[in-house]
């Protein structure tokens, strides 16, 4: 999915290309009056802490054209980031918009869109799951992924020199590590995550000087993992895709993935190289791959291309003849039932559904959301 901006009042459905480029309109007069406030040092240096939430919850659950609107904190005055990883994995910077210092109050609710905003974040189309996510930090943010800039059309007509999109690696690809051409997560979304806050911070920062959180959300109904989770063999031109192939309605005959029992999200967790996911290897894969099976092999998104390459004794990029193969069911057309009514491989099945917004746990220390 792709936070679209739209006009709530407009009779048409115009949508802009990129979400950052409108959410400009509604984040700029909230924007120019956030500013920092003269404060007597604490006796004890305090935890830097930030909160984003939905007007649905956790885990809420969208349709296509509905408006989402995300509110974001910070414990203490700070430089604030907000992104998107929407359903497809296209990572759309949210805040702050481009000559926006990104310096935010502390303690003081930000709306994205503002209030008073006759803009609209607007979901789109594609099935699947999507993160919000904030980063706060007491120093200004490092450089940007170019994938994380914010859109400016002027350049964009005129060119960029030193393009990071130019540069290749050894495999005469432009990947940037858990990225594709195009900017779109590869992978495990929270080890993109934990690459994204590497970049845009600096590593030397205390833990105590920056905060981290996501709220998760889902466009149509939930479904078990991200749609891109497998797109390193599992999409256009490479290894295993053919023409309308649907990664909710197809099984890997080779990989399975499983949740890391012992993962947890915070500091801890992204100063380390914990992921989220585990790649495993099924029981019943080709006997070509019964040995990885057999040492109870696992992978994860932080062993990357140059790792896959190596376990599948080659490149991963193979041009897939037109025809799906044999078993494969498509999505069905809408009014119409998969397979007699049953759950599709990536669905979550009806009975371990969870119910959006229900009320849960909040650390010890957290302000009261609004």
């Amino acid at each position: 999915m792709k936070l679209a901006i739209t006009r709530a009042n407009a009779a048409s459905a115009t949508r802009f290309i990129r979400s950052s480029a409108a959410l400009a309109l509604a984040l700029g007069l909230a924007a120019a009056s956030l500013f920092t406030l003269g404060m007597p040092a604490p006796a004890q240096a305090r935890a830097l802490d930030v909160d984003v939430w939905t007007d649905k919850g956790d885990d809420g659950v969208y349709q296509p054209g509905d408006a989402m609107r995300i509110k974001v904190r910070t414990t203490e005055s700070a430089y604030l980031l907000v992104y998107e990883i929407d359903s497809e994995g296209t990572v759309n910077l949210l805040f702050p918009w481009k000559r926006g210092q990104g310096r935010v109050e502390g303690a003081r609710t930000l709306r994205l869109p503002s209030d008073d905003s006759d803009l609209e974040l607007a979901v789109e189309q594609k099935t699947g799951q999507g993160f919000i996510v904030a980063v706060a930090s007491d120093q200004p943010f490092r450089e940007m992924p170019w994938f994380l800039r914010p859109y400016d059309p002027q350049a964009a007509a005129i060119g960029y020199e030193d393009d990071e999109r130019d540069q290749v690696d050894a495999r005469g690809a432009k990947d940037e590590p858990g990225f594709d051409d195009d900017g779109r997560v590869v992978g495990d979304p929270y080890v993109a995550m934990e690459r994204i806050r590497r970049r845009v911070l600096d590593m030397k920062t205390a833990e105590q000087d920056f905060g981290s959180d996501y709220v998760t959300y889902y466009v149509h109904e939930q479904v078990r993992y991200p749609r891109y989770l497998c797109n390193d063999c599992h999409r256009p031109n490479q290894w295993a895709w053919w023409n309308g192939f649907d990664p909710y309605y197809a099984r890997c005959s080779v990989m399975d993935f499983r949740v890391n029992w012992g993962w947890s999200w915070g500091p801890t967790c992204w100063n380390g190289y914990t992921p989220y996911y585990y790649y495993v290897v099924r029981s019943d894969c080709p006997p070509r791959y019964t040995d990885w099976y057999n040492n109870r092999s696992r992978f994860s998104s932080w062993d990357g291309w140059d790792r896959w390459g190596e376990l599948w004794g080659g490149q991963l990029r193979r041009y897939k003849p037109t025809p799906a193969p044999v078993g494969y069911v498509p999505p069905p057309q809408p009014g119409q039932v998969w397979r007699e009514g049953r759950t599709p491989p990536g669905y979550l099945p009806p009975d371990v559904r969870r119910q959006s917004g229900a009320p849960g746990s909040t650390p010890a220390g957290w302000l009261t959301r609004d």
